[in-house]
């Protein structure tokens, strides 16, 4: 009788965990991050091609991106001018107006000729009136890189395991 009532409590504590726990992404969605949160110059161009060719509607993951684009823009993460050019494509196509504000900020700090043909380009779909505005240095990307790796950790120790 003990042991049925430990079982009904732990399923009832362990539900109640992943109901307060964000959506997770799908694998598509955290292969992106994780290629947007590295290093390499080549795996960010990567992730920024695929938002841009397959899109998304999770603002939480435009947000990510509009981020990394704030960090290059404002020069606190190198960035390849090719690279910035995807991620102006990619949140031109998202067609949401509250990036209006970053495209413009990165076109005053950026000379490239060919990224500022790209930054002209996504910002003049994103006309209208701009909404929720996004505001860059908001989201520690640090944190959720650390987040995203222990979440993969934990889960491959545990599938090697059983």
């Amino acid at each position: 009788m003990l042991s049925r009532l430990f079982v009904v409590f732990s399923c009832f504590f362990i539900t109640a965990a992943y109901a307060e726990s964000p959506p997770e992404f799908t694998g598509r969605e955290h292969t992106e991050v994780m290629l947007l949160l590295s290093q390499s110059d080549f795996d960010v161009r990567l992730a920024a091609k695929s938002l841009y060719r397959l899109g998304s509607d999770r603002q939480d993951l435009l947000d990510m991106f509009a981020e990394v684009t704030w960090s290059a823009c404002s020069g606190n993460r190198l960035m390849r001018q090719d690279t910035l050019s995807w991620f102006a494509k990619a949140l031109g196509n998202t067609k949401q107006t509250r990036y209006a504000n970053l495209l413009d900020y990165c076109l005053s700090s950026t000379t490239n000729k060919n990224t500022i043909k790209h930054l002209k380009l996504a910002r003049a779909s994103l006309e209208g009136a701009t909404i929720n505005s996004f505001e860059g240095g908001k989201i520690d990307l640090g944190q959720v890189r650390e987040r995203l790796t222990k979440k993969n950790s934990s889960t491959s120790h545990s599938q090697m395991a059983k």
